[in-house]
């Protein structure tokens, strides 16, 4: 998980639903598929 955002990874490791809806839908459209 090389994220260039500390803030994104701080949320990843949150693991919370809506976090994860919310970047999943954001990294998909970036080619960031690290919340799959």
């Amino acid at each position: 998980m090389d994220n260039p955002e500390p803030s994104l990874r701080v949320l990843i490791a949150d693991d919370h639903p809506l976090f994860r809806l919310g970047l999943r839908a954001g990294l998909e459209g970036e080619g960031l598929a690290v919340v799959a």
